[in-house]
């Protein structure tokens, strides 16, 4: 898969401003594992944030601070084991990555990342007060400066476990640049494959995001079939449908029906969509989407964080 590296485009793609600041910082790359109840996973957490400047370090003070989103929640503030900052001296250089490590992290992760070009710093805080990172499925994380947040991964309310098991890739900008700073998590923005680390401490960015183009449908009786696995499996189909619900329990996103069922009781005319993007003022409407076809814990399903609305005018019946 193609990523876009900061050191191959500088001139294009990262801040020229004469000094390195706060706006040259970009979160980039996020690794998050479901590990409750039992499932250790804990070693896996980690966060990496760019420094987007062509030439010069940026060294961080007290007045910008990372922060966990606790299960789309609460803020806590991410600080050493002795209280204070966790990222206050650490310097990134300049179109390189500062990777945040749970302090539980594996000696082959911290080489992973050094061997990626990086720098990490452990994160070592008091787990009684949550300034530690942990990232169990549902949480976020963002960057603060002066008491504002500059930048974020994760819905700000989002307490569903939108991120089980999967590592998160800041895509870069149609024309190939980096993308801008933002307080508003939008899941197009991120590319999001399954949990892995090839390349935590990477300056790199996923692919730009293309909008999905509405044609050649696949009907859901179609990708389900009669079997117990799709026939569609790890196809790439378009599908259009009537969402009928959105749940958050025990993964967000939000059920699809046909628009006209088949009649066939061996087929099912609905399909569960994951995405991290699903509101509840979506039920009703008419949508088209695509996705590959997945097949998780014995049930057939799509993911798609875009979608284009074709009619937002339908009643929604049982199906």
């Amino acid at each position: 898969m193609k990523k876009s590296f900061l050191s191959l485009a500088i001139a294009s793609t990262i801040s020229m401003a004469a000094t390195a600041g706060v706006q040259d910082l970009l979160i980039t790359e996020m690794t998050q594992k479901d590990h409750f109840p039992d499932d250790p996973g804990a070693e896996l957490s980690a966060v990496e944030i760019t420094n987007t400047h062509a030439t010069d370090a940026f060294i961080f003070t007290d007045t910008t601070k990372a922060f966990l989103r606790g299960n789309g929640r609460f803020n806590n503030e991410l600080k050493k084991a002795d209280g204070t900052p966790l990222l206050t001296g650490s310097t990134i250089e300049a179109g390189k990555s500062l990777v945040i490590l749970n302090s539980g992290a594996s000696q082959d992760y911290k080489d992973t990342v050094v061997g990626n070009g990086g720098t990490y710093v452990i994160s070592d805080g008091d787990p009684a007060t949550y300034s530690h990172l942990d990232l169990s499925g549902n949480d976020g994380f963002f960057i603060q400066h002066d008491g504002t947040p500059i930048d974020r991964v994760g819905g700000v309310d989002d307490t569903s476990f939108w991120a089980q098991n999967i590592t998160l890739r800041r895509r870069e900008t149609v024309d190939g640049t980096a993308p801008a700073q933002s307080d508003n998590y939008n899941s197009s923005q991120w590319e999001q494959l399954d949990l892995v680390i090839d390349t935590v401490g990477a300056p790199n960015f996923a692919e730009s995001f293309v909008p999905f183009v509405c044609e050649n449908l696949t009907r859901i009786n179609e990708i389900q079939g009669t079997g117990f696995v799709s026939p569609k499996e790890n196809e790439n189909v378009a599908v259009e449908g009537i969402v009928t619900a959105v749940v958050s329990i025990p993964v967000k996103g939000f059920y699809l029906r046909d628009v006209q069922v088949d009649g066939n009781p061996m087929t099912s005319d609905g399909i569960f969509v994951k995405s991290g993007g699903a509101e509840s003022s979506l039920v009703g409407q008419k949508v088209c989407l695509g996705s590959v076809v997945i097949e998780s814990e014995g049930q057939t399903t799509l993911a798609a964080d875009a979608w284009e609305v074709t009619d937002s005018s339908v009643s929604v019946t049982a199906a």
